[in-house]
C-alpha cells in the first residue's frame, strides 16, 4: 500500500479551497513517505478549545520536527504557546497508508488487531461493510493524537495561513455565518424583535423570539437547546446529564436510515412509541418477532406485503393489521413506489435491541 491519504476532520471550515488545494498539492510534491504531516494554524490568538503543535523553529524548511503536542490548554498556557510560535492542531493529516499502518502497528497492537479482525469477520451489506460488532466493541476509543502522534518520531508539521475555523460549537458557527443588521444568524422560519447577536436555527417549526441578546437557540424535531452564545462549548455537561438520565434523545435520531428505508420517531412515552416507517421499492424488512412489544401498521401510502405467523396477505391504504408480542412477522413492499405505515408499538420497552430475526437479506442475523 502506497497512497497517500489526506484526513479531514468533517465538522471544520476552510474560508479559501482554492489555496488549501494549492497548498496540498504542493505538499505532495515532496518526499512524504517517511512522514507523518500535520496541518499547523497560525493562531488568531490564545484559543483553549484547540491543542497546540510546537515546531522546531530554528530549522529552515517545509516540514519541521514536533517538539510537543499540547492538549487544549487554560488561558495562561495558551498565551505562553503562542509566545512559543505554537502552532493550532487543525486535526488535518496527511501520510501514505504505509506509515500510519506501521505506526498504529508499533504503538497501538491491540487496536490494529482488534480493527483487523472487525473488518475480517464484517459481512457485506449492500455497498458497505457492517463490522464485526465483538471485535469492534473491543477497540479502545482513543484519539490519533494521543494514540500515535504523540509517540512517533515520523511526525511533522507544516505552517499554513488557512482561515480555518473548528465548527465545534454554535459559537463557531455564528463566526463564520453572514449575519443580519442586528448581527443575528437565523436560519429557518424565524422571527425576531429587538434581537442582538444570537444565533437561531429551526429545522421545521415556526420560532418566534423577543427582546434577548447573545443567545444560542436551536430547535430540531425532538429537542430545543439555549444557551449563552459565548458558551456554547458547555453542551458537553448537558449531554453528560442526558447520558445518566439515559434519554433516548442522546442516542436516537428523529429519522433512522436502514437497508430497506428509514423511520421517523413520532412519538414516545414509557407506554408507547410511535413512528412513521418508508419502506423503498422492492424492499423488505427481517423476518422477526419482540418479546416486550405489540405492534400495529396502518398502511397511509402504498401497498405492503405482510407475514404474520404463518399468514402471508396483503394491506391497502387504510388498511391495518396488529401484531401480537412473540408473533413472527415480516414487512415487504413488492411495489414501485415507496411504501409508507404508522407503527404504533405498545408494551413494557421498545429499544431496537428487542427484534429476534429469524431471516435477513442484509446480514444483520447474528
Amino acid at each position: 500500500i502506497c497512497e497517500n491519504l489526506l484526513i479531514l476532520p468533517s465538522d471544520h471550515y476552510i474560508k479559501n479551497n482554492n489555496q488549501f488545494i494549492k497548498l496540498i498539492k504542493k505538499t505532495i510534491r515532496n518526499p512524504i513517505n517517511d512522514k507523518l504531516i500535520c496541518f499547523g494554524i497560525k493562531p488568531l490568538g490564545p484559543e483553549t478549545k484547540y491543542g497546540y503543535i510546537i515546531p522546531n523553529n530554528n530549522e529552515k524548511k517545509l516540514f519541521k520536527t514536533v517538539k510537543k503536542f499540547e492538549e487544549k490548554p487554560t488561558l495562561t498556557k495558551a498565551k505562553n504557546l503562542i509566545k512559543k510560535k505554537a502552532l493550532w492542531n487543525s486535526g488535518i493529516f496527511l501520510f501514505s497508508a504505509n506509515s500510519i499502518l506501521n505506526e498504529i502497528n508499533k504503538f497501538l497492537p491491540k487496536t490494529s488487531n482488534y480493527i483487523r479482525k472487525s473488518i475480517n469477520n464484517g459481512k457485506k451489506d449492500l455497498d458497505f461493510i457492517r463490522l464485526n460488532e465483538e471485535y469492534f466493541n473491543k477497540i479502545k476509543n482513543i484519539s490519533i493524537d494521543y494514540g500515535v502522534f504523540e509517540k512517533t518520531n515520523k511526525a511533522v508539521v507544516i505552517n499554513t495561513n488557512l482561515f480555518w475555523n473548528d465548527l465545534g460549537t454554535y459559537n463557531s458557527l455564528w463566526e463564520i455565518s453572514k449575519k443580519d443588521s442586528k448581527n443575528n444568524v437565523l436560519k429557518g422560519d424565524i422571527i425576531t424583535n429587538d434581537v442582538n447577536n444570537s444565533y437561531i436555527h429551526s429545522e421545521n417549526k415556526l420560532v418566534a423570539v423577543s427582546n434577548i441578546n447573545n443567545l444560542n437557540i436551536i430547535v430540531t424535531n425532538d429537542a430545543v437547546l439555549v444557551t449563552p452564545i459565548k458558551k456554547s462549548n458547555e453542551i458537553k455537561y448537558l449531554v453528560e446529564t442526558l447520558n445518566k438520565k439515559k434519554r433516548n434523545e442522546l442516542i436516537e435520531h428523529p429519522i433512522t436510515y436502514r437497508p430497506w428505508g428509514f423511520f421517523q420517531n413520532i412519538n414516545s412515552s414509557i407506554t408507547h412509541k410511535i413512528k412513521k416507517l418508508t419502506v423503498l421499492p422492492y424492499k423488505k424488512l427481517s423476518l422477526q418477532k419482540h418479546s416486550k412489544r405489540s405492534e400495529h401498521w396502518i398502511v397511509i401510502k402504498g401497498k405492503a406485503t405482510v407475514t404474520k405467523g404463518t399468514n402471508i396477505f396483503e394491506l391497502k391504504e387504510n388498511e391495518s393489521t396488529f401484531i401480537p408480542v412473540n408473533k413472527k412477522h415480516r414487512l415487504e413492499n413488492k411495489g414501485k413506489k415507496p411504501l409508507v405505515i404508522i407503527e404504533v408499538q405498545t408494551g413494557s420497552y421498545f429499544g431496537e435491541d428487542d427484534i429476534i430475526r429469524f431471516k435477513d437479506i442484509y446480514g444483520r442475523i447474528k
